[in-house]
């Protein structure tokens, strides 16, 4: 339902009478000043995103429909008129970078997230947003003719967004332009032409280059941001996060070469931790042993380890292979400790780390 729709169909004159439509339809608000930013997952209301004037409760900005996050193998099976309508919609690049929205209110330009309205002080992995924009609209849309009736939807790329900082380099991408409540299209957009769904299918599953994220398929009234089938499993192990929680986040030999082959430049920190966990495992093995098997009392920073220990005791006895083996071993303690939890993990690690001239 367009917000228009939205206004007739329950008579609302005012901003007190559609708060209480919001809050009824589970639509969070939020205010800075007279704008008014409502966030909805209800992908019946074409309400997400979409900022008004409290007094006037006119749209300001429009950024399009509620996107839908799919893998593309799921996307016909839950989304089957796609493939029927495929031609109805534009295909663009999915770029890697922080989205930011550009419109015009009380006699400026103004610039905000998709959720966030204020953002004159946001940083974002050292980086001033809002600095950073105005630095690089000025530079690469300085001829730009800016219509004040549209919001135009950005995408700002820097080195520091991404783990592979050699492959990104700080740029602007205008990705969309909306009027009050449409899609528009422009020539200086990026789009793909795909002949037909099972092309860009083969595309998405066979791409080889990480970098290549995915695309949006987007229409007046449905928003799809695709993932490439090697970019959604690189970034389910690396996404946004340091080296340590990369590494953490490998649970067995396929993900460390997953990463290392397309981030080589990984494999000395790699190195390291991994030299680092082993001593740490083999102090866990001497502590079990100590404890344990030959019933010495412990010191007070060994105490620490006893949850952890009992934890990869139990996983032991549970595999059937280790029926007949009293002693939990060296090996052992590596191979569950390594897939423990992520926060597991980081948090042995960090004492380790902390404790370690401790320990001996």
């Amino acid at each position: 339902m367009e917000y228009e729709h939205f206004l007739k169909k329950y008579n609302i004159k005012n901003f007190e009478e559609l708060e209480k439509y919001l809050n009824k339809f589970l639509v969070k608000i939020k205010y800075d000043g007279d704008l008014v930013l409502l966030n909805s997952t209800n992908i019946n209301l074409l309400l997400n995103g979409l900022i008004i004037d409290k007094n006037t409760l006119n749209i300001v900005s429009y950024c399009g429909p509620s996107y839908h996050k799919n893998r593309i193998n799921d996307l016909v099976n839950m989304y089957p008129y796609i493939k029927n309508k495929f031609n109805d919609y534009r295909i663009t690049p999915l770029y890697i970078g922080i989205p930011i929205r550009y419109y015009y209110y009380k006699n400026k330009w103004n610039t905000s997230f998709y959720t966030i309205l204020d953002i004159d002080d946001i940083i974002i992995k050292d980086i001033h947003i809002l600095k950073l924009f105005n630095k690089l609209l000025s530079k690469i849309y300085n001829n730009f003719n800016f219509d004040k009736e549209n919001t135009y939807s950005f995408i700002i790329q820097h080195p520091n967004f991404y783990i592979k900082k050699d492959v990104l380099e700080t740029d602007l991408k205008l990705t969309a332009i909306y009027n009050k409540n449409h899609l528009l299209d422009d020539e200086r957009i990026k789009k793909y032409t795909f002949t037909n769904f099972n092309q860009l299918h083969n595309v998405c599953l066979f791409e080889d280059i990480p970098i290549n994220c995915g695309y949006v398929i987007e229409s007046q009234f449905n928003k799809f941001i695709i993932h490439t089938n090697l970019f959604d499993k690189i970034y389910k192990l690396v996404g946004c996060k340091n080296i340590k929680d990369i590494y953490f986040s490998c649970v067995n030999f396929w993900h460390f070469e997953l990463i290392l082959t397309y981030f080589p430049e990984l494999n000395d920190k790699f190195i390291e931790y991994e030299l680092i966990v082993r001593k740490m495992c083999r102090m866990i093995h001497q502590i079990y042993m100590k404890r344990f098997v030959k019933g010495q009392i412990l010191k007070n920073n060994e105490k620490y380890y006893i949850p952890l220990i009992k934890n990869i005791h139990n996983k032991y006895k549970k595999n059937k292979s280790n029926y007949y083996k009293k002693r939990v071993n060296y090996s052992n303690v590596l191979s569950i400790f390594k897939k423990s939890s992520h926060l597991i993990k980081t948090k042995y690690y960090n004492n380790f780390i902390k404790n370690e001239i401790d320990i001996k």
